[in-house]
């Protein structure tokens, strides 16, 4: 079988296996929703992991899946999203979600934070493509930035507003890293080592990914 062959199905295979664990993620979590009348059950930051995830399996590119799976596929992301909208619509439940989400979102901020100081250091320093492989620049700072866009979008499309100290917090961090992901981006892909080397994977909104 030709390399680029291999490379095609391998890549089909991890996108199913992605899009099944992120369903049945959401499926578990949206079930402990469910059985609770009042009292929510999801921490904070598995409340932000119900929004990106549900997120990225409506905004992520899933054409990769099998033909025959799409159908199912959508089935199963329309029919999360109806049962996290019924879960908003007891004021009680969504009260609690909003402020939980909060505090899941707040503190991903603060670890992003740390991570863009240290890489800002580096930078300064002349060390960081050097230090930091670029996996680890998207561990620490790219991915959490997708997540951030996937539960923000989903935000938007179910009508809801994030808190305003979020909103503050996220917005300036997003303004520092608009000022040097461009120059950070240049020099990882300069070593070799592209951090975003497929944009086309994310939305269109998603401009770190863009660059």
């Amino acid at each position: 079988m030709p390399l680029e062959k291999r490379i095609e199905d391998s890549r089909k295979k991890a996108v199913e296996e992605l899009a099944e664990v992120l369903l049945r993620d959401c499926e578990e979590m949206l079930s402990v929703l469910d059985r609770l009348e009042s009292q929510l059950g999801l921490s904070p930051a598995e409340c932000f992991r119900l929004l990106y995830q549900l997120g990225e399996l409506e905004l992520d590119d899933w054409s990769l899946l099998p033909h025959a799976e799409i159908v199912d596929f959508r089935r199963r992301v329309i029919n999360l999203e109806a049962r996290l909208r019924a879960v908003l619509t007891k004021s009680e439940k969504r009260q609690e979600l909003l402020v939980r989400l909060a505090s899941g979102i707040l503190t991903t901020l603060a670890e992003m934070r740390r991570a863009y100081k240290k890489i800002v250091n580096l930078l300064a320093s002349g060390e960081l493509e050097t230090t930091l492989p670029s996996i680890e620049l998207n561990a620490d700072l790219l991915s959490w930035r997708d997540y951030l866009g996937y539960a923000l979008s989903l935000l938007e499309k179910l009508g809801l507003d994030l808190d305003s100290k979020v909103s503050a917090e996220f917005t300036v961090l997003d303004q520092d890293m608009r000022k040097v992901l461009p120059r950070i981006v240049g020099l990882y892909r300069e070593a070799g080592d592209d951090p975003t080397p497929y944009p086309d994977q994310f939305p269109k909104s998603f401009w770190w990914r863009q660059i």
